[in-house]
Order: C-alpha cells, then structure tokens, then sequence
C-alpha cells in the first residue's frame, strides 16, 4: 500500500491476493489486476473471520478521512 501527496491509499495491482487458485501457475496468491468480477477471494469479515465472497465490483474507491 502506498499513500498518494492528497493522503489517498493506493494498493498495487501487483499486490497478491489471496483465492482459490491453479497453484502451479499462482503458488504466492493471484495478482491484483487479474482479478474479475464474479471471482471468489479470501476476505476477512468485520468480525474479523475468513470469508470466501464474490468480487461484484472493480475500479477505483474514495476514501473519506473525516
């Protein structure tokens, strides 16, 4: 993660995230920008359990501070 000059939070799309995957070709976790919509990844929930949901989105987030 790295933090942009306007203090927004940026995740690199070689970040690896972590999904049921071929573990030949992804031993490590799936790149970022390989993931789509309608992918299953690992997340945590807000009680912090492992969950395994459905990507239903992709882009660009804003991040409120205040």
């Amino acid at each position: 993660m790295h933090e942009l000059e306007a203090g927004r939070l940026c995740i690199s799309p070689d970040t690896l995230i972590e999904m049921p995957r071929d573990l030949i070709k992804y031993p490590d976790g799936v790149p970022l920008r390989d993931i789509k919509v309608n992918n299953y990844v690992y997340t945590l929930t807000w009680d912090k359990r492992l969950a395994l949901k459905k990507v239903k989105w992709i882009g660009p987030t804003v991040l409120n501070r205040y």
